[in-house]
This record gives C-alpha cells, sequence and structure tokens, in this order.
C-alpha cells in the first residue's frame, strides 16, 4: 500500500494516509486549494503516468477525477490562488504545460514540444502570481531559462537565453520573485 502522512495540528501529530496500489505512486504531488478550510479539497499528481486525484475531506479519501496526457511524468501541480472561483489547475510535465478549468477532469496542453532550434525543453516547476485573478501570470522553470505568460498559459516569453543547459526546476515562490528588466545570463 502506498501512503503519505499528514498533519492537522502543525505538524505536532502525524497521521498516515493510504493510497490504494495504482501504478505511479512511488513520487506524488501535493497542492490543496488557497480555500481548504471551506472547501476541503486537495488534489495528487501521480508523477508516473499523469494521473490526478482529488480529495473533498482533506486528504483523507482520493478520487481519480482525470488524467493530463498518458504516460507523461508530472513534474509539478499547482492550484490557482481563486481555485474556489476558477477551479483551475496548472501541471507541467517533462514535455509540455497543460491547464484544467474544470478542477482536473478534463487537461489542454499550452505547449508542447517547444525547442530551441535543436534543443528540447523540459518543462519542471512552475509558479502562480498570487494576482492571478487580475494579471493572469504564470511562471515556469526549464533546462534552458525561465518562461513567463501573462495570458493565462496562451502565450509564453522566454525569460532568459541560455545556450547551455540548466536545469531551473525550482520556480522560487512567487511572492518572492523578482522578474529582471534585462537579459537573464
Amino acid at each position: 500500500i502506498y501512503q503519505f502522512t499528514k498533519s492537522t495540528n502543525k505538524g505536532n501529530y502525524w497521521n498516515r494516509v493510504d493510497l490504494d496500489q495504482r501504478t505511479g505512486w512511488r513520487d506524488i504531488f501535493i497542492a490543496a486549494s488557497p480555500a481548504i478550510t471551506k472547501d476541503k479539497t486537495v488534489y495528487l499528481g501521480a508523477k508516473y503516468g499523469g494521473e490526478i486525484y482529488r480529495s473533498k475531506d482533506n486528504g483523507n479519501h482520493f478520487t481519480k477525477v482525470g488524467s493530463v496526457a498518458p504516460g507523461e511524468n508530472i513534474a509539478s501541480l499547482k492550484v490557482s490562488p481563486n481555485f474556489a472561483e476558477d477551479n483551475t489547475l496548472y501541471v507541467t510535465t517533462l514535455v509540455g504545460v497543460h491547464k484544467s478549468v474544470d478542477g482536473g477532469a478534463t487537461w489542454t496542453s499550452l505547449v508542447n514540444n517547444i525547442s530551441l532550434g535543436d534543443k528540447k525543453i523540459a518543462w519542471r516547476n512552475l509558479a502562480i502570481s498570487p494576482n492571478y485573478k487580475t494579471d493572469q501570470t504564470v511562471i515556469v522553470g526549464t533546462n534552458y531559462g525561465v518562461y513567463k505568460s501573462t495570458d493565462a498559459g496562451k502565450s509564453w516569453t522566454h525569460l532568459a537565453n541560455n545556450d547551455q543547459e540548466q536545469y531551473l526546476s525550482d520556480a522560487v515562490s512567487y511572492t518572492h520573485l523578482t522578474l529582471p528588466t534585462k537579459r537573464i545570463v
């Protein structure tokens, strides 16, 4: 049985939550709704296989709600700061960025197999602006720099012009991210 632990008292005590045996549970990504105290919603993304699971009881039980892209490995899973209103999730896989506006049931590929010449981009971690409702900004770290969208993922600007591969696998928390006005070196 696969499992993870959760705390309901600020980390003083941890409870084990068992998950059904499924392919892909070896590595999971957890994202909670910003309104979890009201909607009790938690998402799990299975790294292998791209399956998305949802709990509506604070993470005690999970049900599969959809699959990002069969066969793709999830690299990050994020919930919109306005999830209670927009029901939006973002997932990165090594080959793209995907968005759901129905709580994970269906997914749209926003960028797939974009390359810099002969170099393939590996999309890694993602940060969503805390002001997403008004600015629609999403930032993604890749193996060739940082990409930014200001239209909820419809178009992307490459903020770094790196010729050498370097993984920016962790997008910094957006509230502490200062975007450069010049080229990133």
